[in-house]
């Protein structure tokens, strides 16, 4: 795990206009090391401060942190959280082998890249799977953490109840054609912000 991080935080950037960790992330953290207080949070329309707090949080440790140092960290905390669950949560329905398996394929198979490139995202992710299971109050501090990070945990979460109640046909309807919905929504959104022409 540390060393897939550690090769994810090498990566080049600030090659790009859509590179986030540069054109984002690197700038706000530098100006919470030069300012006093918490008072920028572009993130989220002003909601989503637990990615502000962590960047301060992150620069009280290393002043001249950069962005292989943001990545770096970023992937660990992702890391620590997917494990920490895989260990703690589905233990009722894994035997121990069976458990040391999953925990390697997930680790074997993590999405890196995306917690590479979509920090505050990929530690919401890692929050919101602790809403699964756990007694009320706890999905809720849970969902609000990962609220925090990013906004989409909310309407993720929302999902993932919903597909919790229905059939399993209807499930295996939204699984095939939610791939394809993915690939035609962009151009939906096209046609209808700016029309046919």
């Amino acid at each position: 795990v540390v060393e897939v991080a550690a090769i994810g935080a090498s990566r080049a950037t600030g090659r790009t206009a859509s590179d986030d960790v540069t054109e984002y992330y690197l700038p706000v953290f530098r100006w919470l090391q030069d300012e006093s207080g918490l008072a920028l949070n572009p993130f989220g329309g002003g909601a989503e401060v637990g990615f502000t707090i962590l960047l301060k949080f992150l620069g009280e440790l290393n002043p001249s942190g950069d962005s292989p140092y943001l990545i770096f960290v970023v992937c660990m905390i992702v890391a620590a959280l997917v494990m920490v669950w895989l260990e703690t949560r589905p233990s009722t329905l894994l035997s121990e082998r069976a458990k040391a398996l999953a925990v390697a394929a997930t680790f074997t198979l993590f999405p890196y890249f995306d917690a590479w490139q979509l920090l505050r995202q990929a530690i919401s992710c890692g929050l919101l799977l602790f809403t699964l299971g756990g007694t009320q109050p706890a999905r809720v501090v849970w969902l609000l953490l990962a609220g925090a990070f990013h906004l989409s945990a909310l309407p993720v979460y929302a999902l993932y109840r919903i597909a919790e109640r229905l059939p399993a046909q209807a499930l295996r309807l939204f699984a095939f054609t939610s791939p394809a919905l993915m690939f035609v929504m962009p151009y939906l959104v096209k046609v209808s912000a700016y029309g046919m022409g």
